[in-house]
């Protein structure tokens, strides 16, 4: 119990300076945060490390996070959805 409670403290540490800034700061931590995630399962599921599929998901996740009201989304031919479907059967 007392490992839990200093890990909750120190990722509070972490994570609370992000949330208060907000704005870019906080955008890129979540986008660090889900990419770390994404390898993390890619490594416990002994997937590999193919740089194909490997860039194609984190891509893939990448743009799942975009907010809708970011500028990018105007240069998009397809909607996010038609987008993640292509990348889902390319993986």
């Amino acid at each position: 119990m007392k490992t839990r409670t200093i890990t909750a403290l120190l990722a509070l540490a972490v994570f609370l300076p992000f949330i208060i800034i907000g704005h870019l700061p906080f955008t890129l931590f979540i986008y660090a945060m889900a990419t770390i995630g994404f390898l993390e399962l890619i490594r416990m599921r002994k997937i590999g490390s193919y740089l194909l599929p490997l860039s194609l998901g984190i891509l893939l996740i990448w743009m799942m996070l975009l907010p809708t009201d970011s500028g990018f989304q105007s240069y998009l031919i397809y909607s996010k959805v038609e987008v993640f479907m292509l990348f889902v059967m390319l993986l």
